[in-house]
């Protein structure tokens, strides 16, 4: 995890928070960590505007790509997913424009297959391990702890 990670992870977050959630968020931290605001709100009615959005909305953990882009990681598993299905017919069609072997099935790691399905397969399941290792999981909890800072209760 990075610095320009965390980044992206804060912006993610604040994009997806409310403006009652930012301004509760605002409030809490301010009377956490330098006493009263003055706004009227005090602590435990922000914090629990905060908390109340925060369990109901940010339960999942989150990833981040090296484009930066942030997702929960079920939505990052179908973009990964999806993307090495796109890189499966991609090879399919390169490999058959090479001529490879589309006859004889031989047994592999995935059964019995021709070449030509065998190295389509190898091809994503190389492009789903290099997404996989670009993406950096951020779970929970250190969503939680980088948003809302260690001293929440």
């Amino acid at each position: 995890m990075s610095k320009s990670q965390d980044k992206d992870v804060e912006r993610y977050v604040f994009e997806q928070m409310p403006a009652k959630v930012k301004k509760a968020l605002a409030v809490a931290q301010h009377e956490l960590y330098s006493g009263p605001s003055g706004s009227g709100m005090g602590y435990v009615k922000a914090s629990k505007i905060v908390e109340d959005w925060w369990n109901e909305n940010m339960r999942d953990d989150l990833v981040v790509d090296d484009g930066g882009n942030v997702s929960t990681q079920r939505e990052f598993e179908k973009w990964v997913e999806k993307t090495a299905l796109e890189r499966y017919k991609e090879a399919l069609k390169e490999l058959k424009a090479e001529g490879v072997d589309d006859n004889e099935e031989r047994h592999t790691e995935y059964g019995y297959v021709t070449e030509l399905k065998y190295q389509a397969m190898q091809s994503a399941d190389y492009e789903t391990q290099a997404l996989n290792e670009s993406g950096t999981l951020y779970d929970a909890r250190q969503v939680r702890n980088l948003i809302l800072g260690r001293d929440w209760s």
